[in-house]
């Protein structure tokens, strides 16, 4: 991070805490360049899933609505866990504790996220008016109502992980404080609410104040700030030990689909113990399967399409999603529709989000909060770096 300012001297906010500034490697910041942009492809999949199996026995399903529930229902689901722990790996990685630190930190995230959240918060609730007067809706709403809808839950549905990052930055402070004292108890409590999927939060206009499963996963990013070895073993891991995560991985994801494949735990709860179970630890055990493969991955199109991911991310659902859709009906494909209209939103935006930032980088960087490819690319830059300064002292 760049100088503080005159208030860098400011001690910790706690008396003698432990600072958690650390050097992350570069082929780990890169993984998670590639992490960010197989996390956007799964995100978009998700949101244009046209299928789910409505029956407890997989026998009674046909091969379509298992498929997207093994792909989108099992193997997608690592990426909000993902986005959330390089969030909190980043912020706490270049984190001195210092009242300072947070409040630039802060600074910092009103473009990065608060900005972006309102701008695509904005333009879905525009959407929305727009398309009940075409449709010529008698749905009537107050102004105290489209703000409330606009600032705490916009039509826009993957928004909701932008407005729990921005309340995660606000309690940052507060759990850097309880991981520098009793990470172990408090990361132990917290997976032991994600296990058996309870959320402690309440319901705010339609969302959890916060996710438990966004919570836990930026709290271990946070703890894993100030142990970078443990993510550095995981990246540089075998070609042997990947393989066996990723088989591992796909065999937890196909018993769970085959036990249940209707099962849901998004503001449900339709799922056994043992279904629950089985796709929690299919997630952790994905997780670090995707960091061992993004750890492998050398291809210097993935910082490029990094600085466009985000971007990606908040332009793919509605009013797009609406868009797609309609047309979708108008075709035969019915509920076979994801499996081209996922791909070409995919394409689409990210060919979208490269002219933006070529005819209008100013409107695109607002838009993205700062993430353009150019930024990305520096990450790149700093392998290659690196990988040089290691050869030389050989």
């Amino acid at each position: 991070m760049g100088p503080h300012g005159p208030s860098e001297s400011l001690s910790p906010l706690p008396s003698q805490s432990v600072r958690f500034v650390v050097v992350l490697s570069a082929k780990t910041k890169q993984a998670f360049q590639v992490i960010g942009v197989v996390a956007t492809f799964m995100v978009v999949a998700i949101h244009y899933r046209s299928a789910v199996p409505a029956t407890l026995n997989a026998n009674d399903a046909d091969w379509n609505s298992l498929a997207q529930e093994f792909l989108l229902g099992g193997i997608s689901r690592v990426a909000v866990p993902l986005f959330a722990l390089a969030a909190g790996l980043f912020y706490f990685a270049s984190c001195d504790g210092t009242l300072a630190n947070h409040q630039a930190k802060i600074r910092s995230r009103i473009s990065t996220l608060l900005v972006p959240y309102l701008i695509m918060g904005g333009v879905a609730v525009g959407a929305q008016l727009a398309i009940r007067f075409i449709e010529r809706d008698p749905v009537l709403h107050s102004t105290q109502g489209l703000i409330l809808t606009w600032w705490l839950k916009p039509p826009a549905e993957q928004l909701w992980f932008l407005r729990d990052l921005i309340v995660l930055t606000v309690l940052a402070p507060f759990i850097g404080w309880l991981l520098q004292r009793a990470s172990l108890a408090v990361l132990t409590s917290l997976a032991l609410l994600w296990f058996n999927n309870f959320q402690p939060f309440p319901i705010l206009e339609g969302w959890y104040v916060l996710n438990i499963e966004t919570l836990l996963f930026f709290v271990f990013g946070g703890a894993l700030a100030s142990r970078p070895q443990w993510i550095d073993r995981v990246v540089n891991t075998s070609l042997a030990n990947t393989v066996t995560l990723t088989v591992l991985w796909t065999i937890l994801v196909a018993m769970r689909v085959g036990l249940q494949p209707n099962f849901d735990a998004w503001y449900v709860k339709e799922y056994s113990i043992a279904t629950l179970l089985l796709h929690q630890i299919a997630i952790l055990v994905g997780i670090a399967a995707c960091l061992a493969w993004a750890g492998r991955s050398e291809s210097t199109a993935w910082p490029k399409l990094s600085g466009l991911s985000f971007f990606v991310y908040l332009v793919h659902e509605f009013p797009l999603r609406a868009v797609v859709e309609r047309f979708a009906g108008m075709t035969s494909l019915g509920e076979n529709s994801f499996w081209i209209a996922a791909p070409v939103v995919t394409v689409l935006c990210f060919l979208c989000g490269g002219m933006l930032c070529q005819i209008t980088p100013t409107l695109f960087q607002v838009v993205a909060g700062g993430r353009t490819p150019m930024r990305a690319l520096q990450i790149r830059s700093e392998v290659a770096h690196q990988g040089t300064s290691i050869g030389a002292t050989q």
